[in-house]
């Protein structure tokens, strides 16, 4: 009988011209094999949006996992659209893997800083950091 599984929503998010390099995929591939071993189900959460939408995708599809997209209503909410898609992507999940990136993933990280979700931030490349919320593990970036 297999156990049963717990939920667990991954932000993936970096800007629209980000090239995933094989290192960090490596540490992805990574956390993904942890996080199943511990009986989490993995979903990936995105904006949908191009290059980083893409990436998201095609990480989903290779790794046989589903994918959220939080779309941004521009036409709806004007100028508020990505502050109001970046909180409800923050309400929703559980970690976020912030890679490099500007101003709108900034303002996702503080929103998830604010709903306590676990950060695996790679915004510096060379001085990655996690910031441990309410879904804390022993997962680090060595």
């Amino acid at each position: 009988m297999n156990p049963v599984s717990k939920k667990t929503s991954v932000i993936i998010a970096g800007a629209r011209d980000y090239h995933l390099p094989d290192n960090i995929e490596m540490w992805i591939v990574w956390l993904f094999a942890d996080l199943r071993k511990e009986g989490y189900q993995i979903e990936l959460v995105s904006s949908g949006e191009p290059g980083i939408g893409d990436i998201a995708k095609r990480l989903a599809h290779k790794h046989n996992v589903p994918i959220q997209n939080f779309w941004s209503h521009r036409a709806r909410d004007g100028e508020n659209a990505t502050g109001i898609r970046n909180r409800k992507m923050a309400k929703y999940a559980d970690r976020i893997i912030a890679l490099p990136s500007g101003e709108a993933v900034d303002s996702l990280c503080r929103e998830c800083k604010i709903e306590e979700v676990t950060i695996y931030d790679f915004r510096d490349i060379r001085n990655p950091k996690v910031h441990v919320g309410k879904h804390n593990n022993r997962l680090v970036i060595s």
